[in-house]
């Protein structure tokens, strides 16, 4: 089945204390036709409605607050979705540069860095956001189907998943070749999915459990 297309977001989100650090940040983003929403503390941002209209988050590790990095971490907890991030800070250093990267940050820039580099990466994380939205989406619908299947669905289509062929499911399952069948086709039209392989690579890509 094939997804909506998902349009690059045009809105960022900045937390940053540093009030000059906001006013040059923005007009770096107005520079090439994004907007920016400010937030000066962490729990501020985290208290905002909805994450959905940004593309890309830019934060700072040391806020009055609590740190980017757990900001980060709340945003992820308390929305089905978190915009990927550009963690900044005036205090780099390894340690804390691989733990932004596994939690999931883009890039580490250091203050202060190079406008470009900043204006690049963003661009390059509104196009990683497009990609993460369309497989947030694809396994919203498969985990929606996979809620509506039967135990004998879910039974079969592991069995399917593992490239057991309908003699051997039928075996296994004590089912009829129409049986099988029938719940192939029952397990496709639940997940919206046009063909097993469509599906396997779904669950494969969005790392669906089954």
């Amino acid at each position: 089945m094939r997804e909506e297309n998902l349009a690059t977001k045009n809105c960022v989100a900045l937390i940053e204390d540093d009030q000059e650090m906001c006013k040059s940040i923005q007009a770096m983003m107005e520079s090439i036709g994004l907007k920016t929403v400010t937030f000066h503390e962490g729990h501020s941002f985290l208290s905002y409605t909805s994450l959905d209209e940004f593309g890309c988050l830019i934060i700072d590790l040391r806020l009055p607050d609590i740190s980017g990095l757990t900001v980060v971490e709340k945003a992820a907890e308390l929305q089905s979705y978190c915009p990927p991030a550009i963690m900044i800070t005036g205090y780099a250093d390894v340690p804390t540069a691989v733990s932004a990267i596994r939690g999931g940050m883009i890039d580490f820039l250091e203050k202060p860095f190079v406008p470009q580099d900043l204006i690049d990466q963003v661009q390059n994380t509104l196009q990683i956001d497009a990609k993460n939205r369309q497989i947030h989406q694809v396994g919203a619908r498969i985990n929606l189907g996979l809620s509506k299947l039967t135990t004998r669905e879910r039974q079969v289509l592991r069995s399917l998943l593992a490239c057991k062929s309908n003699k051997e499911i039928s075996s296994d399952l004590d089912l009829s070749s129409k049986t099988i069948a029938s719940h192939r086709a029952n397990i496709l039209a639940k997940c919206q999915a046009e063909s097993l392989l469509e599906l396997a690579g779904s669950i494969q890509s969005c790392g669906i459990e089954v």
